[in-house]
């Protein structure tokens, strides 16, 4: 049997901080997410008022979020699969530092594929934002943070993780030299 390939999409919606309203762009993002037709959707900057939108009230169809306990707080950092093709085995969510940024963290899953029997992990982030050297640093620890627990899910599955989000870091910085020396 082939497998067959898994389509993964991320995207930084633009939480409405700003005041960017989000019904207008929850059009366009329903657009988008339908035409990519991913297989797994990893998003940022989720909102309370996005989790309502238009946009997420159509991924429902096809997708399932992944199930994180958070205690009543957003996740700002989703994780959606199609229900069609996988089985979940798996979930997780964490915080980088609440009292510092309430939206930064990550969402994981680990998945089977019900027609090959492929186990895989995903992990979506969105890490530190400013753009100091002491914010390299922040960064820095969510990468290593993030890495830790993503070899923690590879070893008891003894399956690929995969990892995806806004870094919110240059090319070449630290913390990409981190992620890239750790696989």
């Amino acid at each position: 049997m082939t497998a067959q390939p898994i389509r993964i999409m991320t995207c930084n919606i633009w939480g409405d901080y700003f005041g960017n309203p989000v019904p207008p762009r929850a059009s366009l993002l329903k657009i988008v997410f339908n035409r990519y037709d991913a297989d797994i959707l990893g998003l940022q900057e989720t909102t309370a008022n996005w989790w309502s939108s238009e946009a997420f009230k159509n991924l429902e169809k096809n997708y399932t979020a992944v199930p994180t306990e958070t205690a009543g707080r957003v996740n700002y950092t989703p994780l959606f699969y199609r229900t069609s093709r996988f089985e979940l085995l798996e979930s997780g969510w964490n915080l980088f530092h609440e009292k510092l940024d309430v939206s930064k963290g990550w969402t994981c899953v680990v998945l089977k594929d019900k027609a090959s029997g492929k186990v895989f992990a995903v992990f979506n982030t969105h890490f530190w934002w400013q753009l100091e050297l002491k914010d390299e640093v922040i960064r820095r620890y969510n990468a290593m943070e993030m890495t830790h627990a993503m070899k923690q899910i590879a070893a008891a599955y003894q399956c690929p993780v995969i990892f995806m989000g806004d870094l919110n870091c240059r090319y070449p910085s630290s913390t990409w030299e981190f992620l890239k020396g750790n696989g």
